[in-house]
């Protein structure tokens, strides 16, 4: 498996920058994390007050540390952590070691309890990261990620290297405050599992947790580890390996709640369960989903690597590959049940890739779905089995009726090696198809050789031939040349192979299986290809058989063997009662079953008189008490045969129902006969017969898993279906309001069966079987509008394809809003007519029966407009670019397809689908005219997350709400990327960091002095006419980013019209503003309601700011924040001044970060002072200094020196703005450098 250390030149930063963000406080002083009383990254006020006094205090720690402790003892003694005010301790500490220092006599100033420098911190942390390496030297010895050196955070110098994998590791462990690497992290890393190790800590690090907090961390950590051995460029075969060996197999358990908030599980594989976590419980997603295009890469590489060979392309949900997942046993039977999970949703034909590509202890042998078309990439030195594939379809109802290459098989020469590093070296791969047909002829033909031992192999007509054997009913077949060994070829081998010939190879007539021709020279009539020197003939003599009421059990013509190691299912060859036995009701049983011969240890088998494996999980089986036990040792397997002759007995369930099935292929659907079938061995006429009853249940598909595990409730009788085999349609048997539940998509109707007299009637199973069958219900077609696409989804799945852009132009009504707001809409869902061409207007329904039309309403006027909701295409749109100006344009209502051509394309695929999903047949009763149409707005969740955040305060009688964010420019995530783009330097970013402490955070948003609202760390305004700094802003991000605009703008009631200082901001809502677009102060007065000297200092609800908050933290918004900080500085520094005749600029004085940081401080406060304050600054100077040169280009050494006096004058000069010395001081503090 691959997982190369990659090394990480940045790996101070990133492993600093992912801590940092783990915290969202000022981490310089104390602050309070769950529950513990913390400063710097998380370090304990309890635990590290040591390390953080040394780095506070340095020489003067022992002076003072004694009082620190006792302070902090004492707060934490009278108040519990998380009722501390750390503004308050945070002053007691300073006075307690002021005093102490005061003690000791000495003169200097004493710094206060916080950190001044990023070094301070790095100091603590380099130290508390050395138990958490030797953690990980000694939890990974023997892996790839070995010998992690000591990391070195206070030089630029570092021995060794630092991978990223390391970076990563070190994060967890310390921000998890684990000390030992989770088991199941270690293994997948000692076994180089990148994949798995990359989902691990993607989405099962940090426990449970689930805040969004988490998630973010939990990104974090898996991108700086890496999914990508290099990156998604340079994808190799290895990488693909590893990936397919879980995404399509693995298990993962998905946690949601339902209605009733009760915890739903569902074990879903990663694929899914990554799907469900990025769509919220929807794993039909509407376009390329975020995990889709994360491993695209790896299904390019495949499709690329196999595109000479095949001309199939594979979808990233249909590979598959077979590998081990313990040192015997393989993943096989695994995939095996999935695909047969699977062909039950199968409605077209499907493209399957099997990838094979390492050595397995027995044959591979999978399960082909119907419906499916299956390719096998078979590497050699293992056979392949393929008595489960479909080399013919046999089904005349299928549109492949009759086609005889429903496989392929591929052979590759890559050569698996688990040792050895990933490698990019040139893998080759070979179709395995005969261009004509090749004969075959037998090798040895002395007289005493049986037909069935003889050997048979072709010959070679040219260099390029695969060279063809039959031996031992085994197919054998030498390609690519073996670089290991000289004069030889890699070998592959199929088992059972011909299966349309019986699994025989003929003189008559050729093998079609995988497009192999093969057939024996004239005069060899039939060879087996079933039989294999790799397998066993187990006879077991002395089984006892018996029904649960220990009888003899009637009509038993098979059993079934689990292998308990490989899940393997292998039915009977023969099963005859033993006659003359002294033991009653004995009989013997025969299978022939693949085995490892090799394997030392005992291998297990269960038996039981049905496959268990379609009714039970594998747990459950093993628990099974009716079921027989047997053992093989080493020695039993060692020859062909091995009769197993201890006593054994099983139960034969005949007087119970033991499970459910349908002869009735997927898709069903409710307006077609469907046939069921409960399996229960007493026949209609013998005494022992109770007659079958029916009931059924509908439920949510995902609360499925859930439900079954016991019994249901409210199940609705099916009084006239009686009988072991009832055949119906579910449209005739079920209730309306079932009916329409089933319509809404995303539920499943459970049918029950129970034998007449029985106490329990419904059950979902008993001791004796499966009482139930699942029949998911799926809408054959309907389109949904979401995110500016139309998507056809055709039983429910959204069909990649078949994705249009469009617009929508709409009322209230067509908005997703609460049950109490839409009781009177039916629940999203409209519809069109089924029958549409290119002809004709598609008008929107409100009802399926096409009977009432979806008109536009007037609310206010209590009245419904004569327009009607279509789906159209606007005829100004055909060769517009610019989706604004379509919308703009447009007076029509409903989904606009923007041009003809996108119509015509739209309505082409939806008749393609029509065709596919057979709806012209009808979807729920026959002659249904209409297909749904659901219309989804996505709302932005601002209000649920922030309206009840905000605080009353005040400024002068001026009485507003505040909320002060937690999105400090010191904690933004983003500063390296800018830096990397050269959009920011590190200068840069160090005074916004200090200047931004003035002002506020990235999301601080408040209404309470003399403008309408200010928003973000430039606390950027909106004035009394609606224009201002903020609305500029606000039409900066709409223009850049329209999707996200209208999702939390436009969506949550706000706007902006117009550009530049014309800008103006408008909120909309039709319960505060009545549907009217307002502005100015009628905006401040909505926005300032309920807030006055009785609320002061409580919260208060405020929905319309709640959306500002949302919106200006968007990834998107900080970043425009962020920019145009650093535009402003620009700006301010490069404002022109006149000196003496001559033009200079600001900055031609201003050098140092403190003087730049204090212009931009003043540019934000008073912008329209600059200039003349700075001038007058300027004019005291050199009025004190008139030695010194006005020209700054010959201050050379002494620059600093001149300017730092300078900016004491420039200090004095801003003298009207609020707070000046304060600010002046802070961010001297921060940034003044010495002369």
């Amino acid at each position: 498996m691959p997982l190369t250390p990659r090394n990480d030149v940045n790996f101070k930063r990133n492993l600093i920058d992912i801590i940092k963000f783990s915290y969202d406080n000022d981490i310089s002083r104390p602050f309070i994390s769950n529950n513990k009383l913390l400063i710097g990254y998380g370090f304990s006020l309890k635990d590290d007050i040591e390390l953080i006094c040394t780095q506070i205090y340095k020489n003067n720690k022992d002076k003072v540390i004694k009082d620190v402790k006792q302070t902090i003892a004492n707060t934490t003694s009278k108040i519990t952590i998380e009722k501390i005010d750390t503004d308050e301790l945070f002053k007691k500490i300073n006075d307690a070691a002021k005093g102490a220092y005061a003690k000791s006599g000495d003169a200097d100033t004493l710094p206060e309890f916080e950190f001044s420098s990023e070094d301070q911190l790095n100091a603590i942390l380099e130290q508390k990261l050395t138990p958490l390496i030797q953690e990980i030297n000694q939890k990974l010895n023997n892996s790839p990620l070995k010998n992690l050196q000591v990391v070195s955070l206070t030089s630029d110098t570092q021995n060794g290297q630092i991978s990223r994998e390391h970076v990563a590791l070190l994060a967890l462990l310390y921000i998890s405050k684990k000390s030992n690497i989770d088991p199941s992290l270690a293994s997948y890393i000692k076994s180089k599992n990148r994949f798995k190790a990359w989902f691990w800590l993607a989405y099962e690090s940090f426990s449970d947790e689930a805040s969004n907090k988490t998630s973010l961390l939990r990104e974090k950590i898996s991108n700086q580890f890496g999914l990508y051995e290099s990156d998604e460029q340079n994808v190799n075969f290895a990488e693909c390996i590893d990936v397919f060996s879980h995404l399509n197999i693995s298990k993962a358990k998905y946690k949601s709640k339902n209605q009733n908030n009760k915890e739903i599980i569902q074990n879903v594989t990663h694929l899914e369960f990554m799907k469900l976590q990025e769509n919220g419980s929807n794993l039909n997603v509407s376009d390329v989903s975020k995990c889709e295009a994360l491993f695209q890469p790896f299904v390019n590489k495949i499709n690329s690597l196999l595109s000479t060979q095949s001309t199939k392309t594979f979808g990233l949900e249909n590979i598959y590959c077979v590998n081990l997942i313990s040192s015997n046993a393989s993943n096989t039977s695994r995939i095996n049940k999935l695909l047969r999970q699977r062909e039950e949703e199968f409605y077209k034909q499907e493209n399957i890739l099997l990838l094979c590509p390492r050595k397995m202890t027995t044959p591979i042998r999978v399960f082909q779905p119907k419906k499916s078309e299956f390719t096998v990439v078979l590497a050699s030195q293992t056979p392949f089995d393929c008595s489960e594939l479909n080399p013919k379809e046999l089904n005349s109802s299928r549109p492949s009726y009759g086609k005889v290459n429903l496989c392929e098989l591929i052979f590759t020469d890559f050569k698996f090696d688990s040792y050895e590093d990933s490698k990019n070296e040139e893998i080759k791969f070979k179709n395995a198809k005969s261009k004509d047909t090749v004969i075959l002829y037998q090798e040895n033909k002395n007289e005493e050789d049986k037909i069935n031992g003889a050997t048979f192999i072709s010959i070679k007509q040219n260099s390029d031939d695969i060279e063809y054997k039959l031996e031992d009913g085994v197919i054998s077949m030498k390609y690519f040349e073996d670089q290991t060994s000289k004069n030889k070829h890699l070998n592959f081998s199929l088992l059972n192979f011909a299966k349309e010939n019986n699994f025989t190879l003929r003189d008559d007539k050729d093998s079609a299986m995988f497009d192999i021709k093969l057939r024996l020279a004239h005069g060899n009539n039939v060879v087996p290809t079933s039989a294999s020197s790799s397998g066993l003939t187990l006879t077991i003599n002395n089984l006892i058989i018996e029904n649960e009421d220990g009888k003899v059990s009637e009509d038993i013509d098979k059993i079934y063997l689990h292998h308990c190691f490989d899940k393997s299912i292998y039915e009977s060859i023969s099963l005859v009662k033993n006659e003359d036995s002294d033991i009653k009701n004995s009989y013997t049983a025969t299978f022939n079953i693949p085995i490892d011969k090799e394997n030392k240890g005992d291998t297990k088998f269960i038996l039981y008189s049905s496959d268990l494996s379609k009714v039970y999980s594998t747990k459950y089986i093993h628990a099974h008490s009716d079921t027989a036990v047997i053992s093989l040792g080493y020695q039993d397997k060692s020859s062909s045969n091995f009769c197993y002759s201890n006593k054994v007995s099983l139960r034969d369930i005949t007087d119970h129902i033991t499970n459910v099935i349908s002869d009735s292929e997927y898709p069903f659907k409710t307006n077609e006969p469907i046939c069921l079938k409960a399996i229960y061995k007493q026949e209609k006429g013998s005494k022992r017969y109770k007659e079958v009853l029916w009931g059924y249940k509908v439920i949510k598909s995902k609360e499925y898993d859930e439900l079954s595990k016991s019994n249901p409730k409210d199940v609705v009788a099916l009084k006239d279906q009686k009988g072991k085999e009832i055949t119906f349609k579910i449209s005739d048997v079920i209730k309306k309001d079932d009916l329409d539940k089933l319509k809404q998509g995303g539920h499943t109707i459970v049918f029950f069966a129970y034998l007449e007299g029985e106490k329990d009637k419904f059950k979902y199973k008993s001791v004796y079987g499966k009482n139930h069958i699942r029949i998911d219900i799926k809408i054959p077609l309907y389109i949904k509008f979401k995110d500016d696409r139309v998507l056809i989804y055709e039983f429910e799945h959204a069909i990649k394809e078949k994705v249009f852009k469009a617009s929508l132009r709409h009322d209230d009504i067509l908005v997703n809003k609460s049950k109490e707001e839409s009781k009177n809409i039916k629940d999203g869902y409209y519809y069109i007519n089924k029958n549409i061409d290119q002809a004709q207007d598609i008008k929107i329904y409100e009802d399926d029966k096409l009977s009432k039309t979806l008109n536009v309403k007037d609310e206010k006027n209590s009245q419904t407009l004569n327009n009607v909701y279509e789906i159209y295409a606007n005829e100004n749109s055909a060769n517009s670019q610019i989706l604004d100006s379509i919308i703009s344009k447009d007076k029509k209502y409903g989904i606009n397809l923007l041009s003809k051509d996108n119509m015509d394309k739209f309505i082409s695929s939806f008749n393609d689908s029509k065709s596919l999903t057979r709806v012209d047949k009808g979807m729920w009763e026959d002659g249904d005219r209409g297909v749904g149409v659901k219309i989804e707005v996505e709302l932005c969740d601002c209000e649920k997350l922030y309206a009840n955040k905000f605080k009353v305060t005040r400024w002068l009688e001026n009485y507003g709400p505040i909320y002060q964010g937690k999105l400090s420019l010191k904690n933004y995530s983003y500063w390296d990327d800018l830096i990397n783009l050269n959009q920011v330097t590190e200068d840069e970013k160090n005074i916004l960091i200090a200047m931004s402490e003035n002002e506020g955070n990235l999301d601080t948003v408040q209404s309470y002095d003399s403008e309408v609202f200010s928003a973000g760390t430039m606390q950027k305004t909106v004035k009394s006419t609606g224009k201002g700094e903020f609305s500029k802003q606000f039409a900066k991000f709409r223009d850049k980013y329209p999707t996200l605009y209208k999702i939390h703008a436009i969506n949550c009631g706000w706007k902006v019209v117009g550009e530049g200082i014309n800008a103006t901001i408008y909120y909309n809502n039709s319960l505060l503003t009545y549907d009217n677009d307002i502005t100015g102060e009628e905006l401040k007065a909505i926005i300032r309601k309920g807030c006055d000297v009785n609320s002061y200092g409580k919260s208060v609800y405020n929905k319309p700011l709640a959306a500002i908050v949302k919106l200006i933290s968007l990834k998107e918004f900080q970043e425009l924040q962020v920019l145009d900080f650093i535009e402003r500085l620009h700006e301010v520094e490069n404002k022109e001044l006149t000196i003496d005749g001559k033009n200079l600029t600001i900055k031609d004085f201003v050098t140092t970060k403190f003087g730049r940081a204090l212009i931009l401080d003043h540019s934000v406060n008073r912008p329209n002072s600059v200039s003349t304050n700075f001038k007058a600054a300027l004019d005291n100077f050199f009025i004190n200094y008139p030695k010194v040169n006005k020209d700054p280009a010959t201050w050379g050494d002494n620059h600093v020196l001149y300017e730092n006096i300078l900016l004491e004058y420039y200090r004095d000069a801003r003298h009207q703005m609020t707070d000046n010395i304060k600010r002046f001081n802070n961010l001297k503090g921060k940034l003044y450098e010495n002369n």
